[in-house]
């Protein structure tokens, strides 16, 4: 179902997509990308409903045609937005083009649902937030382009994603890790980690603090017992008298103890 670029005037296409055997040309829209929904009449069959609004006319496409549909082409035109999540429900999507509009928002986690997609082109909007590790559920991922973004992190390399490189990622600065061959630096903690660093930081002053007093108690505590041992045994007195002036004869031989 393609919606691209083109000519009205003269009725010649830019350019034309091929899916499944068959060119499409493509249109150009200055409209907002709409949500799928869901409607469930019909003996509870399961039909989506696809809402494209333009100079004030609202299109909608349902049944079958959008729940079976193989190949969705946005690209060239002025949408913008975030991508509704529920596209991802489109399970039988194999090429999926939203490039060159203005869509913002994150990439939605929903498009790991799409399993048999071999071709997803998002760049050239403004999408931000990381590139979700659930993609790498797309093992028929061939082509996948999510370059001139607002994206950071760093993408996942699991999977399909470990053939791809910077050129998949090309003009999003906040992105880094091996695939791109950019270290990751200078990224601030979130302030939950800053809150787990604190409170260990203070559990171990805590735990230390408590070692020196019992430390202390135990001490006293030795020092007290064989005081009292020496006071009650007076065979053990002398014996323990005799044995200090002994080690004070030997270290100060000068040194007068009586």
């Amino acid at each position: 179902m393609p919606f691209g670029q083109y000519d009205v005037d003269g009725y010649d296409p830019i350019f034309e997509i091929s899916v499944g055997g068959m060119l499409f040309t493509p249109y150009r829209f200055n409209s907002s990308l709409k949500s799928f929904i869901r409607d469930l009449f019909h003996d509870n069959l399961l039909h989506l409903e696809a809402e494209f609004r333009t100079k004030h006319i609202n299109y909608n496409y349902k049944g079958k045609v959008v729940e079976n549909m193989t190949g969705l082409d946005l690209s060239c035109n002025n949408l913008t937005g975030i991508i509704p999540s529920q596209i991802g429900n489109l399970q039988k999507l194999i090429t999926l083009n939203l490039s060159h509009n203005y869509l913002s928002g994150p990439i939605p986690i929903t498009f790991s649902n799409l399993t048999e997609i071999e071709s997803l082109d998002l760049s050239y909007n403004k999408l931000s937030g990381d590139v979700p590790s659930q993609l790498t559920q797309l093992h028929f991922l061939e082509i996948f382009n999510v370059s001139y973004n607002n994206l950071s992190g760093t993408p996942p390399s699991a999977g399909q994603f470990g053939n791809f490189d910077e050129e998949n990622y090309k003009g999003n600065p906040g992105l880094c890790g091996p695939l791109l061959n950019r270290k990751c630096e200078g990224i601030a903690s979130s302030p939950s980690s800053q809150s787990n660093i604190d409170g260990g930081e203070k559990e171990t002053k805590v735990d230390m603090i408590s070692f020196y007093w019992s430390f202390a108690g135990s001490y006293i505590t030795i020092l007290l017992a064989f005081i009292t041992v020496l006071c009650i045994n007076a065979r053990w007195r002398m014996a323990w008298f005799y044995y200090i002036s002994k080690v004070m004869r030997t270290c100060f031989p000068s040194f007068p103890l009586y």
